[in-house]
């Protein structure tokens, strides 16, 4: 059993901690925050540790989750890996390029044990779609992402590139392997990249073009490949594949997963020494955040 502690329950650090405690290969040993009263309410309703003293809690766990704001991560990483090499942080890696490479330097420097939480990987869906293109083993072409909702009053520290696009960048490259940007668009509004659309080409050929938006009033999260043999399109929100061939149309429904609770399973594993494909680390995560900054500077430049 994994001693684990949890940096942060605002409503996606709440997520973690229903999922954590939910699981046996974890121990909950302290929840930190700096909304204290919020912090005290949560230990008592979870029966752990409220931490007001991080740096002598830190020394009783084998692992760490940070799901603190972004711009907050690499301090947070920086003071956790004194006290462990595993680490668990939620997307974005940091908030800026700079940052993340720091970050990764310091990965490999202490033997540390990042994982990112690019959650779409554990996507039932992504699954889905992965095993049939893998069944047909034709060439891929092109694909591409869409991501869109309305803006949320809890997200104020990064643009709908860091915010949304970003799990799409890891996912194309995750697909694709690396890459690099031809061109991007986008709307500002108010300073802020709240439109963003890019066309990337891999080093393997395919291109990739990735479509995020916070001003549409409408959620959606889709993959769309293009094959010799098949088109996809896969719904990562109804976690449904449609196949179609000879201009027929195959839909599966994906199986039902918990994609948290998968990714946090994933990294109890990572904690005992078990690598993981599936897991972000901080390199992917560092090659997503060039591309995601890559897409922001051309936008910036042609306003």
């Amino acid at each position: 059993m994994i001693k684990l502690g949890l940096l942060g329950v605002g409503k996606m650090g709440q997520n973690h901690l229903k999922n954590i405690v939910s699981l046996p290969c974890y121990e909950l040993s302290f929840i930190y925050d700096y909304n204290e009263e919020l912090c005290a309410r949560l230990a008592k309703e979870y029966g752990t540790k409220a931490s007001l003293d991080l740096d002598s809690d830190l020394a009783s766990v084998d692992a760490i989750i940070i799901v603190t704001p972004t711009f907050t991560h690499d301090e947070y990483i920086k003071k956790v890996s004194k006290a462990t090499k595993n680490i668990f942080v939620e997307k974005p890696l940091c908030d800026s390029f700079e940052k993340c490479q720091e970050i990764m330097l310091l990965e490999q420097n202490l033997g540390l044990n990042i994982a990112v939480g690019f959650i779409e990987r554990f996507n039932p869906a992504l699954k889905e779609l992965q095993n049939e293109l893998k069944k047909l083993g034709s060439n891929t072409h092109e694909l591409r992402f869409t991501r869109t909702s309305l803006a949320s009053s809890r997200i104020t520290d990064v643009d709908v590139i860091t915010d949304l696009m970003i799990h799409d960048i890891d996912l194309a490259l995750y697909l694709n392997g690396d890459a690099q940007v031809l061109f991007a668009n986008g709307v500002i509004q108010n300073n802020t990249i709240n439109l963003a659309t890019a066309t990337l080409k891999h080093e393997n050929g395919i291109i990739s073009h990735i479509h995020a938006s916070r001003i549409t009033h409408k959620n959606e999260r889709k993959i769309s490949i293009s094959t010799d043999e098949a088109h996809f399109e896969c719904d990562l929100l109804a976690k449904e594949l449609n196949v179609f061939k000879n201009a027929k149309n195959e839909p599966l429904k994906a199986k039902e997963a918990n994609a948290l609770k998968d990714e946090l399973v994933a990294f109890s594993e990572l904690c005992a020494g078990q690598k993981s494909n599936k897991l972000a680390d901080a390199k992917s995560a560092t090659k997503a955040m060039k591309i995601a900054t890559d897409i922001a500077k051309m936008i910036k430049e042609q306003q």
